[in-house]
């Protein structure tokens, strides 16, 4: 039977139509809220909290720092194929276990939770019974957070080897953990910039990456620059970097072998940690 687009509801047909089963089901679904007809971006399952990506308009598994538009209403949906998502009423599934009356977040790891990530973080449905919820109407993201700020005092970079900066007056260091910047509240590293000024001699135009580096384990590439024009500029603000509390970082540069050396570069820049 044809339905509307994106609500699912049942059109009139001529000839023999069961209306009392017709009914019914449009009732059931205009009770049980509104819904959008997408493509999934990635393979989803019913409870998803989703979001719509800019860069395709399909829909993918949100975490609690992208704009949640609803939950993803139909079961076991490939990537590419199509199906349904709920924006407002209520919704249900035997798997669940809530708290009655407890408010629903996102996490950081794309499920629902009633354990609320952070402050400033808004719940997307209250639990009206262990196994079901009703949808709140999504509010934009509000973001909160803080800047730390990197640096590195005037050198002539060697190349060929690997150093550090953080937040100390200090040129960079030749091993991790020295000028290590210690995080004290636990949040999301979202932005970082580092601009070298080279004040004495540009160089030439080797590629020369920085990343953001965790703990002296993980490094999360921030960009890399082939340039001589000054200054080079590293920037990266699609970066979503988990950070706890007495988490430890650095900004680590791959200096490359140049043929012609920067000289009397100076190092400056700053990360955004969003909480």
């Amino acid at each position: 039977m044809p339905a509307t687009t994106h609500f699912n509801l049942d059109k009139l047909v001529s000839g023999a139509v069961d209306w009392l089963a017709l009914f019914n089901s449009n009732f059931d679904k205009i009770e049980a809220g509104r819904t959008l007809f997408l493509t999934a971006g990635e393979a989803l399952a019913k409870g998803n909290p989703i979001y719509i990506k800019d860069s395709d308009g399909k829909a993918y598994k949100a975490i609690y720092s992208n704009n949640v538009i609803g939950i993803w209403q139909t079961a076991s949906t490939a990537a590419n194929a199509q199906g349904f998502a709920q924006i407002d009423g209520t919704m249900a599934d035997g798997g669940w276990s809530w708290t009655k009356g407890g408010m629903v977040y996102v996490s950081g790891s794309k499920t629902l939770t009633q354990t609320r990530p952070y402050i400033n973080v808004y719940p997307v449905a209250v639990a009206i019974s262990a196994t079901s919820i009703a949808l709140l109407p999504p509010i934009p993201k509000a973001t909160f957070g803080y800047a730390i700020n990197v640096m590195g005092l005037s050198q002539n970079p060697t190349g060929g080897v690997t150093r550090y900066i953080s937040a100390n007056p200090s040129t960079p260091y030749a091993n991790a953990g020295p000028g290590a910047i210690r995080i004290r509240k636990a949040g999301i590293l979202t932005i970082a910039e580092v601009i070298c000024d080279a004040q004495t001699v540009v160089g030439s135009n080797e590629n020369w990456s920085m990343y953001v580096r965790v703990n002296n384990a993980a490094d999360t590439l921030i960009q890399t620059v082939g340039s001589n024009t000054n200054p080079r500029i590293w920037t990266n603000s699609s970066l979503a970097i988990s950070l706890a509390a007495g988490d430890y970082i650095e900004i680590k540069m791959i200096n490359p072998t140049w043929a012609t050396a920067p000289q009397g570069c100076f190092l400056g820049g700053y990360v955004y940690i969003e909480i």
